[in-house]
């Protein structure tokens, strides 16, 4: 592993990301090979063919972002279903070397989209000759920032509801075994319930199965391009400086090994933002912002209650001390849950329950909750694009097994248990 990152360092920064992904192709395609021989899971017949855009009628847009935009659709075969599907731009990726992120946001959704209800669902990824898409489960209640913008300010009972929300969706990708290093307000996402799940994955980092059991034994990743951040090691944590100014944990900007706890330290500036309107650490200068995080036991002041619109507990304020700390000192997920905040919140039972905020919609395309955009798509030269992509990727590397599909995965689901009810012919 080590032999491999340093000949990385060593290539240009399209070729470290054709053979990071190439990497990750491989271990992924033949970890799946070992899994079906050992499961009895292989897979004989024709292919599924894969989705394609057309197969989408797009309804409206409701993102747009460096690589592309994000629509509301729906399948024409099945216009009930209604999905938030995001193309981005291949050759756009390929030149800020986002290819990386891209592969680890489809991975992570991937792996959750079975059974982690904390997680947007992602229904289908797949190639176009220009785009990549992913058709997610749209959540028509938009992200906690327009929540936040729209109220200024949460209640004690709103921010203990969301809170206790956000640390069972932060703690479920710790559990499957990744960091998720941007938890932010614009990635928390509301449903049509009112209830949370989590976006925006691409700078999820997974860590090893040798640190499990261990919280002072994660990945080390070596400081480079993203498609040449490495495997993991088996000693020390991350090193990669990734996050959004503000929410950032502090021994992230210095530079010093770091794991889940830096999910933590964000879960605390979200929750300082909700109880008091604004975050914990801001300047409209970005390295200004940054410094004050490196230096929070200078800048980190809670208001006097008299200055809050709503009280604010010490129970809370104790909780956003143990939050907002030496990462070693940094409350974990079962601090958090005995702590004296959220007495009385019914973890196991929470998203049954009503949530504190309920969308106000008048249908399943409703987009009330997001900005409105002007819906004519960029112009951009698809033939220069095209051509950029063959000459840095002429074998199609880059992007190899990005298809995925739910209904195969549903439908294996329940092929497998008859598999095992059939006995074995002597």
């Amino acid at each position: 592993s080590n032999s491999f990152c340093t000949l990385l360092a060593s290539m240009s920064q399209v070729t470290s990301q054709k053979a990071a992904a190439s990497r990750a192709f491989l271990e992924s395609h033949y970890l799946n090979l070992l899994k079906g021989v050992s499961t009895g899971e292989q897979h004989v017949g024709p292919r599924e063919k894969p989705m394609r855009l057309e197969d989408f009628e797009i309804v409206k847009i409701i993102g747009r972002g460096a690589f592309g935009d994000v629509f509301i659709g729906r399948r024409r075969d099945q216009p009930s279903e209604v999905y938030a599907i995001k193309s981005m731009r291949k050759a756009d990726m390929v030149r800020r070397q986002q290819v990386f992120h891209i592969r680890s946001e489809r991975d992570v959704l991937a792996a959750a989209a079975a059974n982690n209800p904390w997680v947007v669902q992602l229904h289908y990824s797949f190639e176009e000759n220009d785009y990549l898409v992913m058709a997610m489960e749209y959540m028509p209640g938009g992200d906690l920032m327009t929540w936040l913008c729209s109220e200024e300010v949460f209640t004690d009972k709103q921010t203990r509801f969301y809170m206790a929300e956000l640390c069972l969706a932060v703690d479920s990708v710790h559990r499957m075994k990744y960091v998720h290093r941007d938890i932010k307000p614009d990635n928390i996402l509301l449903g049509a319930d009112g209830h949370i799940k989590l976006s925006d994955f691409g700078l999820c980092k997974s860590f090893d199965d040798a640190a499990q059991g261990d919280p002072d034994l994660y990945a080390r990743v070596s400081e480079g391009t993203d498609g040449a951040e490495g495997k993991p090691d088996k000693r020390g944590r991350f090193l990669s400086v990734v996050g959004s100014p503000g929410y950032i944990a502090p021994e992230i900007l210095l530079r010093q090994p770091y794991s889940t706890g830096c999910d933590w330290w964000s879960v605390g500036v979200i929750m300082y933002e909700c109880l008091y309107g604004c975050p914990p650490f801001y300047h409209d200068d970005n390295q200004q912002t940054c410094y004050m995080i490196t230096h929070w036991r200078e800048h980190l002041h809670f208001p006097e209650a008299r200055r809050c619109r709503y009280p604010v507990s010490n129970a809370a304020v104790d909780l956003m001390r143990r939050l907002l700390t030496d990462q070693d000192e940094r409350i974990g997920i079962e601090g958090i849950k005995a702590h004296p905040y959220f007495a009385g919140v019914d973890w196991e039972n929470i998203r049954s329950t009503r949530a504190e905020f309920q969308p106000q919609l008048d249908g399943p395309v409703d987009a009330r909750y997001f900005p409105k955009i002007d819906a004519q798509r960029r112009n951009t030269d698809t033939s220069a694009e095209r051509v950029t992509l063959a000459q840095e990727d002429p074998r199609g590397v880059l992007f190899a097994g990005f298809n995925y599909s739910i209904d195969r995965v549903r439908k294996h689901a329940v092929e497998q248990p008859r598999r095992n009810s059939v006995p074995p012919q002597v």
